[in-house]
């Protein structure tokens, strides 16, 4: 809804750390493996912020998400482990 939204662009930081993407995003349904393809957006961090590490309740949070959806957590173990060597090697 128009409020849930509302709501998670505050808790994600829409628009000061991020901007909202359209996108089409495709899926599988669970129960019945039927293709479908739907309209969403995502958030992308501008690009003149410095990267960051996401904290560990943050990374918590989205591995439950992973988790709920059946994601493949490894895309994000991966996606922080380069957040932590790119700050690493700005030292």
């Amino acid at each position: 809804t128009p409020s849930d939204e509302k709501a998670l662009d505050r808790y994600e930081g829409y628009p000061n750390f991020y901007y909202k993407k359209d996108i089409k995003l495709q899926y599988k349904g669970i129960r019945t493996g039927k293709r479908r393809t739907i309209n969403a957006f995502a958030y992308i961090m501008h690009e003149d912020r410095s990267i960051g590490v996401p904290s560990i309740y943050y990374m918590k949070t989205c591995l439950d998400g992973y988790d709920t959806f059946y994601f493949d957590k490894q895309i994000l173990l991966n996606a922080y482990k380069n957040s932590m060597e790119m700050c690493e090697n700005e030292k």
